[in-house]
């Protein structure tokens, strides 16, 4: 689940093309819900990982800018400003039991959420503590009050830093520091890159081929 809102900033979408980089080369199976104020799945479950590197150009040092020089995204004009991390969670669970598949979530954001919705991803969060379905987090260098929010309503070990630029690769820090494996990762980012595409091959946003 890929947090695409325009909290995200220069360095933190760095982070995020290292991981879909990492992703891309391991080989896995994934889908792709992104989400800001509203979520959509961009990859269907089971999506070969080498189509996340499509979306690399997005996020990498060569992303065009947009307004107040954030990365010009295919989801620009598909989102408002706002941030409901519970949306693209809860969306990423409906698509697994939809398709019967016994898989996991990984959220990567920057844990900032809007205040209307602390509320209702407050329960998300429980119920993935209580549920069958596990939910990793990738923390795209989030604040530390942010951080220990999901610390707090998540089991030890779930939540994880994503490597800085010019650090070790997405995949060593969260394999050696979280315990959260790449393949994990890759699942989850293609669950939210497979939404990412559906939307592209229904033509509602317009990129072009890497």
């Amino acid at each position: 689940v890929l947090d695409v809102s325009t909290s995200i900033g220069q360095e933190t979408h760095q982070q995020i093309a290292q991981v879909l980089r990492d992703a891309s080369r391991s080989g896995g199976r994934f889908g792709l819900v992104v989400y800001s104020d509203t979520a959509y799945e961009a990859l269907p479950p089971g999506t070969p990982s080498v189509e996340l590197g499509r979306f690399v150009r997005f996020f990498g040092d060569d992303a065009p800018a947009g307004r107040f020089g954030q990365p010009l995204t295919p989801w620009v004009r598909a989102f408002t400003s706002g941030t409901k991390i519970s949306t693209g969670l809860q969306l990423a669970r409906d698509v697994l039991r939809r398709d019967r598949i016994d898989g996991g979530i990984v959220l990567v954001s920057d844990l900032e959420d809007d205040q209307n919705d602390v509320g209702s991803l407050t329960e998300t969060l429980i119920s993935f503590r209580r549920g069958d379905v596990p939910l990793r987090v990738v923390g795209l260098s989030p604040a530390p009050r942010d951080k220990r929010y999901f610390e707090e309503l998540l089991p030890p070990g779930a939540v994880g830093l994503a490597a800085r630029p010019g650090q070790a690769s997405a995949g060593d820090v969260l394999s050696d520091r979280a315990g959260i494996s790449v393949p994990l990762i890759v699942v989850a980012l293609l669950a939210l890159l497979g939404l990412a595409a559906n939307e592209f091959l229904n033509g509602r946003l317009v990129w072009r081929p890497s």
